[in-house]
């Protein structure tokens, strides 16, 4: 198989999308889709422009480089036409570059900008591949919370119904913490069923050499240690910090920050501006020397501001930080807030005001001359944040995105035929059955059968088999009450319906009524079902189904019939349609809109689209009918 990876930025640029390919390459073939390295200086690399050939192979892996626009100084302005840059000139030159490339997934590494994933999305439908998108930032929240563009301004609207858009045209969404796979749901529920838990994992930096000095700066075992390591940006919150070590300059307290970025200057101006002694702003350094930077702390410090996109994120430093086994400093509010505290790995700070804050922390700082630590808690969380882990995970979503799913539906006819000694959900096969599964709304359960309830039984089935409608199933339907004691209801029941079921079955009839809302509001409802015990669900489809597959999934036994509305109809509380009419095409659904007509007119056309639609794309192909 062929995997695409779109990512603005890639080797010698370090991301963890690098990984990612590294890995994925000794199982498929993979290729790169990105732009010239000028991360994070802003300035493309000497190194690059000397030699491009160079750049385009890291073992295994094509790269495929288009002409960007650089990052610059970073403000503002340049960051905006660096990453337009990048998106016309990766539909562009990328759509030439691959054009005689096929892909069975490409996958978008979506840090900020997540426009970056149109490219992803334009490729995917011109090579008809499955797409796939690994969110590391929330889109468009993140840009209210940095103060670029204001919530309730039209801009951030569009943003909002792009990245919909964004997420709609995905296969699948990797979220890079829990925090964001609720805010991704809260969006559209609809997503719910393509979000997958796929969060950083440790950096893999070089060997531990002890023998190493600091060079700004030596660590003395007089002093409290503190390292920071990574990007410095408007997002880490360093404001903050410069006020907490400003307040700490006499309490024997240093911090090393090692890293630069956007924020770096404006860092460099708090700390001569204020006369911050105690904080040594080191700049880029080798892998080997953060090695001995982090290995030697008597903490590691994480900083994020306190809003809510950052407080659903988990900075990939905190993952590199637990290989350590260091006390972590949390100046982070959210989930990353709840592990650290809740593992005792550290200590995390609340947010209330600067004030408090830089209070709290000095606060702890003069309490807690040693801090205890649960050191398995590193090596639970290790575990829960492998490489390997994940990266086994995301080949087993390929591997399921790839199968063709056949179906095969038993027709019953007759209720001889159903063997109450095993599992079963029964539903009517109609236009509102094949609509829903067509527009996928309505998963079919391995354990489904279904009765000819509709005029559709024609196309699907043979010349023998009758059309059979719910009402005529359910009065023609026995069941031996040696097998079954209790019928249980899951929907709107009458009370007429109810004293015709238990006439008609001889047996006992509890009804739970249910409100109207979705699967998820149904949940709590369902009860422990008996293998003497009978399911009779009366909501619509697909809603029926639906219900019916979880309660299959969950529950050791289950018999389910999916009714609808069949019971007011058998008795009599909705009048059924004449005989004379019963043979007329189309007649049955005609007859049913004089009741809730509004509501079922909107059903009939959304299913009647979606069969239409079904049978256009040969999607009904994928379903063997057998008696």
């Amino acid at each position: 198989m062929r995997v695409l990876i779109v990512s603005q930025y890639f080797w010698p640029e370090y991301f963890r999308v690098n990984d990612l390919a590294i890995e994925l390459q000794k199982t498929y073939e993979v290729d790169i889709l990105t732009g010239y390295p000028n991360y994070p200086d802003g300035n493309f690399y000497k190194e690059f422009l000397l030699n491009k050939k160079k750049f385009e192979k890291l073992e295994n892996i094509n790269i495929y480089r288009v002409p960007i626009i650089p990052r610059k100084a970073g403000n503002k302005l340049q960051l905006f036409i660096n990453y337009l840059s990048f998106l016309f000139s990766a539909i562009f030159f990328g759509t030439f570059l691959l054009r005689k490339k096929k892909y069975d997934y490409i996958i978008t590494f979506a840090t900020s900008p997540i426009i970056v994933a149109l490219v992803s999305i334009f490729l995917a439908k011109l090579k008809n591949s499955k797409h796939i998108i690994w969110v590391l930032d929330l889109w468009p929240d993140v840009l209210d919370d940095l103060n670029i563009i204001n919530k309730k301004s039209f801009l951030f609207k569009l943003f909002k119904l792009l990245v919909v858009y964004i997420y709609r045209n995905s296969h699948i969404i990797l979220c890079q913490s829990l925090s964001f796979k609720k805010e991704i749901i809260s969006q559209d529920n609809k997503l719910k069923k393509k979000l997958h838990f796929f969060p950083s994992w440790p950096e893999d930096l070089v060997n531990n050499d002890n023998s190493l000095k600091i060079v700004n700066g030596k660590y003395d075992g007089n002093f409290t240690n503190i390292v920071f390591a990574g990007n410095i940006g408007e997002s880490q919150n360093f404001d903050l910090v410069a006020k907490v070590f400003k307040n700490l300059n006499n309490h024997k307290i240093r911090l090393y920050v090692l890293g630069e970025g956007r924020g770096f200057k404006k860092l460099k101006e708090l700390k001569f501006r204020n006369n911050i002694d105690n904080l040594f702003l080191l700049g880029l350094k080798k892998f080997e020397e953060i090695q001995y930077y982090l290995s030697n702390a008597d903490f590691l410090l994480i900083s994020l501001q306190y809003k809510k996109t950052f407080n659903s994120t988990i900075p990939g430093k905190f993952q590199t930080y637990l290989k350590y086994k260091k006390p972590i400093l949390g100046f982070i509010g959210g989930e990353t807030n709840q592990i650290i505290n809740k593992y005792k790995i550290g200590k995390a700070f609340n947010y209330v005001d600067d004030q408090s804050f830089v209070k709290d922390v000095e606060n702890f700082f003069l309490l807690n001359k040693k801090i205890k630590i649960n050191i398995s808690s590193f090596d639970k969380l290790l575990n829960l944040y492998s490489k390997k882990r994940f990266i086994k995970k995301l080949i087993n979503i390929f591997e399921n995105l790839n199968k063709d799913y056949f179906y095969k539906l038993k027709i019953i006819t007759d209720s001889s035929q159903i063997n109450y000694k095993e599992n079963f959900i029964l539903s009517g096969l109609n236009l509102a059955f094949l609509g829903y599964f067509s527009s996928k709304k309505l998963l079919i359960h391995s354990s489904m059968m279904v009765w000819p309830d509709g005029f559709l039984k024609s196309r699907f089935l043979s010349n023998n088999v009758k059309k059979l409608p719910g009402r005529d199933f359910l009065k023609k339907l026995s069941i031996n009450t040696k097998d079954i004691k209790k019928i249980i209801v899951m929907g709107k029941l009458e009370s007429i319906s109810k004293k015709y079921l238990e006439n008609h079955f001889k047996t006992v009839v509890t009804h739970i009524d249910l409100p109207i809302g979705d699967l998820d509001q149904f949940k709590k409802y369902i009860p422990k079902f008996n293998k003497d015990e009978i399911c009779i669900i009366t909501l619509p489809t697909p809603k029926q189904e639906n219900l019916a597959n979880f309660i299959a999934d969950h529950q050791k036994h289950y018999k389910i019939f999916c009714f609808g509305g069949a019971i007011n109809m058998a008795s009599g509380l909705e009048a059924p349609l004449p005989n004379f009419l019963s043979k007329i095409f189309f007649a049955e659904t005609l007859w049913r809109l004089r009741f809730d007509t509004r509501r079922r007119l909107a059903r009939l056309l959304e299913t009647l689209f979606s069969y239409t639609k079904g049978e256009f794309l040969k999607k009904f192909k994928k379903i063997t009918f057998y008696e």
